[in-house]
């Protein structure tokens, strides 16, 4: 599928994504994030795990449109870049 946007974020220390189901059919099917600076912690549904620069996740499907999903604070300022696939 293809790129359909590119999204920088910029999250402050102690800053977060407040947990969210994300709209129909809003930004397509999946998204990727990719870590640029900071550490923290995602949570998806009942699972959670750190983030640290460099590392990559994605969630597709019915984990952005029916599972809550979020991006905690952290000690430490973070810098992202999401990418958003599919037919719009």
């Amino acid at each position: 599928q293809p790129c359909l946007f590119l999204q920088a974020q910029a999250l402050e220390r102690g800053a977060e994504v407040t947990p969210h189901r994300d709209a129909l059919p809003y930004g397509g099917d999946m998204i990727s994030t990719l870590v640029m600076e900071g550490s923290n912690t995602v949570r998806v549904g009942p699972v959670s795990f750190p983030v640290e620069p460099g590392d990559l996740y994605g969630i597709a499907g019915s984990a952005r449109y029916d599972v809550e999903h979020e991006v905690m604070g952290a000690s430490i300022d973070r810098f992202s870049i999401t990418m958003r696939y599919g037919p719009g």
